[in-house]
């Protein structure tokens, strides 16, 4: 006879995340963009107190720009307070910031939630936490900026925009589509100027 055991692990998140930002998380594959949203529902279950999910906009295939806001307010802005913005995945052949971004969100979280974060906070009010960098800052993490790009494994979005290359800026003319000090793929030139006396 021969005895069979079944072992089903579970992926479900609790109230500090558990599976979800588990230290040990293998890393076998890139998200998928349906993926990446299962994970920043997540996310805000498991962390209600400290993860907004956010939607930056939509990419030309209607996919959303998904994002987390993570601050102990979120949702809302209190005045003056700072933010920091990440953006991953403008290339969506360069995938690796994708997971970066999760894996550094997975990591604040799990610090700002620790026991000995809180207490270290409650015992030592000056003392600079993980806890006290999301009290006093709005962290805003946009996972895929070119989720259409990663699907298609291309740099380019769908309508083949280099997304880096098509932010305004003062040094490009739009009449000529050149960036002063750039070819037209945007790489930067080199002058070299000679000087005679």
């Amino acid at each position: 006879t021969t005895t069979t055991t079944t072992t089903t692990t579970t992926t479900t998140a609790t109230p500090n995340g558990g599976a979800l930002c588990a230290r040990d998380y293998a890393f076998d594959h890139y998200r998928s963009t349906p993926e990446l949203e299962q994970f920043v529902r997540a996310l805000e279950t498991a962390y209600p107190h400290l993860v907004r999910r956010v939607v930056a906009g939509s990419s030309v295939r209607n996919r959303p720009l998904l994002g987390v806001e993570l601050s102990t307010t979120p949702g809302r802005r209190r005045a003056l307070q700072p933010a920091v913005k990440m953006v991953a995945n403008i290339h969506g052949d360069e995938v690796a910031g994708r997971e970066l971004l999760a894996e550094f969100a997975c990591e604040l979280l799990r610090e700002a939630t620790a026991a000995d974060d809180v207490a270290d906070v409650k015992k030592t009010p000056n003392k600079y936490t993980f806890y006290e960098l999301l009290n006093t800052t709005r962290v805003l993490l946009i996972f895929s900026q070119n989720p259409d790009g990663f699907e298609a494994n291309q740099r380019d979005n769908a309508d083949h925009v280099d997304l880096s290359r098509n932010f305004p800026t003062p040094w490009f003319d739009a009449t000529t589509s050149v960036m002063d000090g750039c070819s037209d793929d945007g790489r930067p030139t080199t002058t070299t100027t000679t000087t005679t006396t």
